[in-house]
């Protein structure tokens, strides 16, 4: 909160985050990513196997992101291979419990490097942006691909960057925007960024 106080961006009468769009778009991309996640056919039901994986694959994704490429200047960073422990999990015990898992893992890098000017900026960019990662699974046991499980995994895990991304670019079109430089659209500034 010290970060945005009395900023003009978001807690006063001039604030440019725009709220209603940032609310019917975690709306949606909640639903979206829940609904995904019911295409796995696969039961939701923890055993004590896949806990004990899910526990060891969100440490290893967890050790992993302090590893940077490089950090952004607004926020965020660049890791090496840190969600792949988090794919792998999904691909092995199916998109459902992904999801979960990811969710999970969302809200611990919001511990660790948070920066949240919005509620609903704060539900895109973590738990949502990395619950997309657990849809790595969703292709596991497609039919059409069932002789080919590197394509399974490669869709899986193109869907899950790609939802991703797209999480991080609502929520930096809408809540960052403001950052664009002057006569750039804060869309392509998202995207770019």
């Amino acid at each position: 909160n010290e970060k945005i106080a009395n900023d003009g961006y978001y807690n006063s009468d001039t604030a440019s985050v725009k709220q209603l769009a940032l609310y019917i778009l975690s709306v949606v991309c909640i639903l979206a990513t829940v609904g995904l996640s019911l295409l796995d056919k696969k039961r939701f039901s923890f055993t004590s196997r896949s806990v004990a994986y899910a526990g060891v694959c969100v440490a290893m994704s967890f050790a992993l992101s302090y590893i940077k490429l490089w950090d952004m200047p607004a926020g965020g960073s660049v890791t090496l291979v840190s969600l792949f422990p988090l794919m792998l999990f999904s691909y092995v015990f199916g998109a459902k419990k992904g999801v979960f898992v990811g969710f999970v893992y969302g809200v611990l890098q919001a511990v660790q490097d948070p920066w949240i000017i919005h509620p609903a900026q704060f539900l895109l960019d973590y738990p949502v942006a990395f619950s997309w990662i657990g849809l790595a699974g969703l292709f596991a046991k497609s039919p059409a691909l069932r002789k080919t499980p590197q394509l399974q995994f490669a869709f899986g895990g193109i869907l899950a960057g790609l939802g991703r991304f797209a999480m991080h670019f609502l929520s930096g079109t809408f809540a960052f925007g403001v950052f664009a430089p002057e006569g750039t659209p804060a869309a392509l500034y998202s995207f770019v960024y």
